[in-house]
């Protein structure tokens, strides 16, 4: 598997985890807020992993944009005091998911830039 099928994959994953956890967000407390941004980024992911073949340049930079916001929400959710500690849990993993992602991103950013100046 070469690195644009991996992080294509890693992409791909990510998008559908935040679609499932939007759709858990609103099982667990209603929470329409967490449908609707969980339903919007990883449909927002998909949609821009689809475009990297098209339009690269735009489409990973809106990727490392979504990802960085989805990681600073995260970050803020672990700061956050919560009653239950499955919430916890929850913005722990996402969090952890999300660096994950922009690691991966960058990574590959990085490569690309050492084979263009090769």
């Amino acid at each position: 598997m070469n690195n644009n099928t991996r992080l294509h994959t890693i992409l791909r994953v990510y998008g559908i985890l935040n679609i499932l956890g939007g759709i858990m967000g609103f099982a667990m407390a209603k929470s329409f807020v967490s449908l609707g941004i969980g339903m919007a980024a990883g449909a927002l992911i998909l949609i821009l992993v689809r475009l990297t073949a098209t339009k690269p340049a735009m489409a990973y930079r809106s990727l490392g944009m979504v990802v960085l916001c989805l990681v600073g929400f995260w970050g803020y959710q672990v700061s956050q005091p919560h009653e239950k500690s499955s919430a916890m849990v929850r913005a722990v993993v996402f969090l952890a998911l999300g660096l994950y992602v922009l690691g991966s991103l960058a990574n590959a950013h990085f490569a690309a830039q050492k084979n263009k100046a090769a």
